[in-house]
């Protein structure tokens, strides 16, 4: 007779450890999120992660300033800056260089060019350091009739802006330190009014709507980038919303292809009985 209790409890231990297990197994089917949900949680991740992509490309657009148009037009090719509008996108041959002035005259960053008879300035970048020191040689040899011809050239493309205050007050400073050697050479003559060979224009090379050149294609680059990202995006979620379909749509078919299955094995099971019956 004990042996007979202690055979019921152990059954009924084993018992109410299977409906915990049970019941465990429920919860954690509960805490799951329907797939209609997860389905929803997506979409709204991806329409982030698109809006978020377009922000992105609008910020880096902003910051090319949409110069890229000008560029892929291409500058305007001129013999003179001087009649051009400030902002003007043109492109050069620059044949001689008469000097440098102000903080970046080892780099020929502020070069002095001959133009319809005044001077004016020419920003070169850092790669055209080798080719300006070039021409500029070229050019002393010309003056002091040790060469026939200028035959070295560099061809530029840059946008049109005016000097400031600053700047053409440092122009004419290396006009008036180096005004005798130009009459002596014959460059110029004795003048007092120093705008009549000096200009206020500066050609900005590599700068395009006053934007680098450099900056403007890299920038525009990441732009398109973002918006290939974006479009990638919604293609997937495009491509996952119609496979999604697709699984309900079989999904359906299967249900009813097995409810059928169901009726005819039911009207088989009745004919059955019916025959036995008989």
């Amino acid at each position: 007779m004990k042996l007979f209790k202690s055979k019921n409890k152990n059954e009924e231990n084993a018992d109410l450890e299977e409906e915990r297990e049970d019941g465990e197994e429920l919860g954690e089917e509960s805490n799951e999120k329907p797939e209609s949900v997860k389905n929803a949680e997506k979409r709204i991740n991806t329409l982030l992660r698109c809006l978020g992509g377009l922000v992105l490309a609008g910020l880096f657009l902003f910051l090319s300033g949409l110069a890229i148009f000008d560029l892929l037009e291409g500058p305007r090719e001129v013999e003179s800056i001087l009649d051009e509008e400030t902002g003007s996108f043109v492109k050069r041959d620059i044949f001689a260089i008469v000097g440098t002035y102000g903080e970046a005259e080892e780099d020929y960053g502020k070069s002095i060019v001959p133009m319809s008879s005044q001077f004016v300035t020419v920003k070169f970048t850092g790669r055209y350091q080798k080719s300006a020191k070039a021409i500029a040689e070229q050019t002393e040899e010309y003056i002091d009739a040790l060469l026939p011809a200028l035959d070295l050239y560099v061809v530029v493309q840059g946008t049109v802006q005016e000097l400031s205050e600053e700047q053409y007050a440092e122009l004419e400073t290396w006009f008036r330190e180096n005004e005798d050697t130009l009459v002596e050479k014959g460059m110029i003559t004795n003048v007092e009014d120093f705008s009549i060979y000096l200009s206020d224009k500066v050609l900005l090379v590599d700068v395009v709507n006053g934007k680098s050149q450099n900056m403007v294609i890299i920038t525009t680059i990441l732009a398109v980038l973002s918006f290939a990202y974006v479009l990638a995006e919604l293609l997937i979620l495009a491509l996952g919303g119609i496979r999604s379909k697709a699984a309900r749509h079989d999904s359906s078919d299967g249900n009813e292809k097995a409810s059928e299955d169901e009726d005819v094995d039911l009207g088989k099971n009745m004919e059955a009985e019916d025959s036995n019956e008989l």
